[in-house]
């Protein structure tokens, strides 16, 4: 299981990205809008949109392997999980409503803390329309520090 201090940090304002690789080892890498883990599994999944995830969708296909970063962004905490693509589907109910609420954390985030204006927020903030699964096979703290690059056993 997936352990509890690397769920929490999904549960603060933090940003996140997909990575993939190509057959010739190019990466392509991918914002997404939101992150949520299934209960009691090692399932972790990623709200994106589809329109920007061609390549990266191809890259599954072609080799399976995906890594998942996401870092807390008031206290640097960070993570990498690293596994197997799963499936991309449409977001359930629950995961629309989820996905909502971590635009919202964002906006009023860069609002309050960088002093973005929230009407140029709400054109680059994306409300995204694909999940990405990803069956988590190993995690990596990435936080700064001495620890960072150290693989976390679950």
């Amino acid at each position: 299981m997936i352990p509890k201090e690397v769920i929490d940090v999904t549960n603060s304002q933090y940003f996140a990205y997909l990575g993939s690789r190509d057959e010739q080892l190019a990466p392509t890498v991918r914002m997404t809008w939101g992150v949520d883990f299934a209960a009691d599994e090692d399932i972790a999944t990623s709200f994106v949109i589809q329109a920007q995830y061609e390549q990266m969708l191809n890259n599954f296909q072609q080799n399976g392997r995906i890594a998942l970063s996401y870092s807390d962004l008031s206290t640097h905490v960070a993570y990498q999980l690293k596994g197997h693509f799963l499936q991309a589907r449409p977001l359930t109910e629950e995961e629309v409503a989820l996905q909502q609420q971590y635009r919202r954390e964002i906006i009023n985030f860069l609002t309050e803390f960088a002093g973005y204006p929230e009407e140029r927020l709400n054109v680059v903030a994306h409300l995204a329309d694909l999940a990405i699964d990803l069956k988590v096979e190993k995690i990596f703290n990435q936080t700064p520090g001495p620890g960072a690059g150290k693989e976390i056993t679950f």
